[in-house]
């Protein structure tokens, strides 16, 4: 599960958007070391 930290502000902040993106393809890069997580925080 991913939490994001400010959901509407990516709505209207681009730069923020972007760098939110980034993270999640990260998390999703490297999905096996983040198996059985309960939750990944996206600030």
């Amino acid at each position: 599960m991913l939490t994001l930290a400010n959901p509407k502000r990516i709505l209207i902040d681009k730069a923020y958007a972007r760098r939110t993106a980034e993270r999640i393809l990260e998390y999703l890069i490297d999905i096996d070391q983040y198996r059985g997580t309960g939750r990944l925080f996206v600030p």
